[in-house]
């Protein structure tokens, strides 16, 4: 994966907020993220040290998972969702992360990781069936939907529909020849599968990139 340095990641910016400016936190605010309940840990309990120490681990780790959702986050860090929440929100406001809502979750990104560009196709493949479709796109170019839907074991109309949207995110591009479309590697595809971690989800993929794309 490669990596990015953390630029902002200084002292002053990631530096425990004000005592007074804790003290103004209304978790019930309109604005406040809506999946999320009212913090377990009231960040009045962890000493300005600490405070500091858990925005600067949640920015980190946005940095290496762009796209991350909030709960992720609390999971990996063992945090408590509320004060996940609380610290996220901050790095928002101060324009240091930035939320994609799509989907069921916010969605992370560092506002100076240029990454973001192709946030939609990140968020995108985070979804298993998504990044296996694109996976095996990408090594057998010119596949067409009949052949994908017979290595993944996928019905047409799942097929169809994680297509067009992966189309649109251009992590593939589609080509009609006659009454075939050809499906091969879009331009966000190769940025967007270094952001994320982990192996191929297709165990298969290496054998099928040696077979013949279809005609």
């Amino acid at each position: 994966m490669e990596a990015y340095p953390l630029q902002l990641e200084t002292a002053a910016t990631l530096a425990p907020l004000a005592p007074s400016e804790d003290a103004r936190w209304d978790f019930a605010r309109p604005n406040a993220l809506p999946a999320d309940p009212p913090p377990a840990d009231p960040p009045a309990a962890l000493s300005p040290p600490a405070r500091g120490r858990a925005r600067a681990r949640i920015l980190r780790l946005i940095r290496e998972e762009p796209g991350i959702h909030n709960r992720s986050i609390a999971r990996s860090l063992a945090l408590s969702r509320g004060t996940t929440s609380y610290h996220l929100h901050l790095l928002e406001r101060r324009g240091i992360v930035v939320a994609d809502p799509a989907g069921r979750y916010r969605r992370y990104f560092a506002a100076s990781d240029p990454r973001i560009h192709h946030k939609a196709a990140i968020h995108l493949l985070r979804h298993p069936t998504a990044r296996a479709i694109a996976e095996l796109v990408a090594a057998r170019p010119g596949l067409i939907q009949k052949d994908l839907c017979q290595a993944l074991g996928l019905l047409p109309s799942r097929a169809s529909w994680h297509l067009r949207r992966l189309e649109q995110a251009q992590v593939v591009a589609a080509r009609r020849t006659g009454q075939r479309v050809h499906y091969r590697a879009g331009p966000a595809w190769e940025e967007a599968e270094r952001a994320l971690p982990g192996r191929p989800s297709v165990p298969a993929i290496a054998s099928l990139a040696t077979g013949p794309a279809a005609a």
